[in-house]
């Protein structure tokens, strides 16, 4: 099943069904043996979807703790290798091979950093054990359908998701009011993790009002794209600034370079979220209430 409600009745069902249809997409991509990254990939992408579920639940979901830690822990199970590799991407985006801000006696060292960021990715590559990694997110997804079977909640229809969408709305609005009075590296990653749930959210009810929640939905995705970029250069950031560097002027270079990219992604994502995000809570749940209305019952009426 798609990320996406299609019909307004059986709420409930809904929810689990698109959740174990996630699971599966997971499972299906482990056993397709397209190697690592590919299974890493979809694993995660599931686990974060399925968060996004839980945090729209969650007023009427006794057990949304357990079961958010339980696929936290899968995809973290899985973030080292991805993560060392992202450094090594992050980098080359920002410092390409020849690039022509580098002088000549800043290149040699400028390569150094690159071939030691290399060299990082494929040692935490080397001891990562992929096949048992792969086989224990199997065995913890087959354990989580078992239970998303059971998952039931304390309100029924539309009302078991209004109460999550607005909550996770109101938690946006405060971390967009925050990051702009202190637009740290930690309130930007959080900023981001809120833009990335209420993302979820627009998508899941997409299918109710196409035309406006697609571009919605759409400009979600720049915004979080934008301030995950941003927090894959504060990770770089903080690696460059106790690394070893063989050149004097070489880490103040980098670490501008950085700051300035960092920049351009704030002025462009913080202005779009604003927008994005100046609705109150109560009034978004009310045109959102609307919405569902167009969705129908499944029977076509």
């Amino acid at each position: 099943m798609s990320f996406a409600f299609k019909h307004s009745d059986n709420v409930a069902s809904q929810v689990r069904s698109i959740v174990l249809g996630q699971a599966d997409k997971a499972l299906e991509q482990i056993e397709a043996g397209d190697g690592f990254p590919a299974a890493v990939h979809q694993i995660r992408k599931t686990c974060k979807q399925t968060r996004g579920m839980l945090r729209l639940v969650r007023p009427c979901f006794e057990r949304y703790r357990e079961e958010n830690e339980a696929f936290k822990s899968i995809a973290a199970s899985l973030s080292s290798s991805r993560d060392s590799s992202v450094m090594v991407e992050t980098f080359t985006g920002l410092f390409p091979p020849g690039a022509p801000y580098a002088s000549e006696d800043v290149r040699p060292a400028l390569e150094e950093v690159r071939i030691r960021l290399d060299a990082r990715a494929m040692h935490v590559h080397e001891q990562t054990d992929q096949q048992t990694l792969l086989a224990n997110a199997a065995e913890r997804l087959r354990d989580a359908k078992q239970r998303i079977n059971d998952w039931s909640f304390t309100e029924k229809g539309v009302h078991i998701l209004l109460p999550g969408l607005e909550q996770s709305f109101r938690k946006l609005r405060r971390g967009l009011e925050r990051a702009r009075a202190e637009p740290s590296a930690e309130t930007l990653h959080e900023l981001r993790k809120s833009a990335k749930y209420h993302w979820y959210h627009v998508r899941l009810w997409q299918p109710a009002a196409p035309d406006l929640l697609s571009a919605h939905a759409s400009m979600l995705d720049r915004v979080g794209d934008a301030l995950g970029d941003h927090h894959n250069l504060a990770v770089l950031r903080e690696w460059l600034e106790t690394a070893t560097i063989g050149h004097e002027t070489l880490r103040d270079t980098l670490l501008h370079k950085v700051e300035m990219r960092q920049q351009v992604l704030l002025e462009e994502a913080l202005p779009l979220l604003s927008q994005l995000a100046a609705e109150k809570p109560g009034a978004l749940g009310r045109r959102y209430r609307q919405y569902w209305t167009l969705l129908g019952e499944r029977d076509g009426r």
